[in-house]
């Protein structure tokens, strides 16, 4: 809900979409990391509709990569040590 007690459908917003493009974006680095090319295929057609809905900021995609990079890189200092502690 907004301020004014309306209730406002969050897949529209931009934070939305910007976080749905961070996800796709990690997954996207991940994919490439673990060589999954097909479903980078599918990651490119997922982020293509997302950088529609948020046109109107031209350093959202840098600041979404940068914060894909540091999940991205997270995720593979967690599965390291997860790795190693086994």
């Amino acid at each position: 809900m907004d301020a004014g007690g309306k209730h406002i459908d969050k897949k529209y917003t931009s934070e939305y979409a910007f976080e749905e493009l961070v996800a796709e974006l990690t997954s996207a680095y991940l994919c490439a990391e673990l060589d999954f090319s097909k479903l980078i295929t599918d990651n490119a057609a997922y982020v293509k509709g997302w950088l529609k809905a948020l046109e109107s900021d031209v350093k959202f995609v840098f600041r979404a990569s940068r914060q894909a990079m540091k999940a991205w890189q997270f995720i593979k200092e967690a599965v390291v040590k997860s790795m190693e502690a086994a």
